[in-house]
């Protein structure tokens, strides 16, 4: 082998680049030094094939429908302007949950989709009927509803008490419904759950996983 144009090891220093230095002394080591020697694994941290194969027997089985927080809900908003997000004018398009049979879009009304769009917005605590009706009635987005579309195509939406109560019912018949033609052995009392105050005021919550998507059209 010609050896002519390779430094040696006492000539490295004159390399210029601190990158071609390293590269050429790694060259220039015996090859029982460059050997890899693995690291000692120790006895309790397992390796990753055994994480993900191994161990994977022992996991439950994984529904991704359903979790301890409740269900997957797709809330789909139409009329979206560019570089905005979840801005008053939009639509409640379509409400959609994931099932073992795949994603089923909820039969829902305009109010019931704006029902259920509310008590996604506010998810972490439970709202009585009158507490429901006065945000859907002060919030932009429910008041100028649909404005984005041309045209006088839509009205503005209102709520009240009696009429919340009214399409909480309704709501979970529609839910009970999907769930029962999915083979779903789940409650729809386990999404919109019904809390009790110290002063026996009623409240409703919805428990599930939400996520918004947007379109133009």
């Amino acid at each position: 082998m010609n050896t002519g144009n390779i430094p040696s090891i006492q000539n490295i220093a004159s390399v210029p680049n601190s990158i071609s230095r390293n590269i050429i002394a790694d060259s220039l080591r015996p090859a029982q030094a460059k050997a890899h020697v693995p690291l000692k694994q120790a006895p309790h941290a397992p390796t990753l094939a055994s994480l993900v194969f191994e161990d994977s027997s022992r996991l439950p089985r994984r529904q991704p429908w359903a979790t301890s927080s409740g269900l997957h809900f797709t809330i789909t908003h139409r009329f979206w302007l560019p570089n905005t997000v979840c801005k008053e004018g939009e639509e409640v398009f379509s409400i959609s949950i994931e099932t073992p049979r795949g994603v089923v879009s909820l039969p829902l009304s305009t109010q019931l989709r704006i029902l259920c769009d509310y008590l996604a917005r506010h998810q972490f605590v439970a709202l009585t009927a009158s507490q429901i009706a006065a945000g859907i009635n002060s919030h932009p987005f429910f008041k100028r509803y649909g404005a984005n579309a041309r045209g006088k195509v839509f009205r503005r939406r209102t709520a009240s008490r009696a009429g919340v109560k009214q399409q909480m019912m309704r709501l979970r018949r529609v839910l009970a419904e999907v769930l029962q033609e999915a083979g779903m052995d789940f409650s729809p009392r386990a999404l919109i759950v019904s809390e009790v105050s110290d002063s026996n005021e009623r409240g409703y919550r919805l428990k599930a996983i939400v996520k918004w998507l947007h379109i133009e059209y």
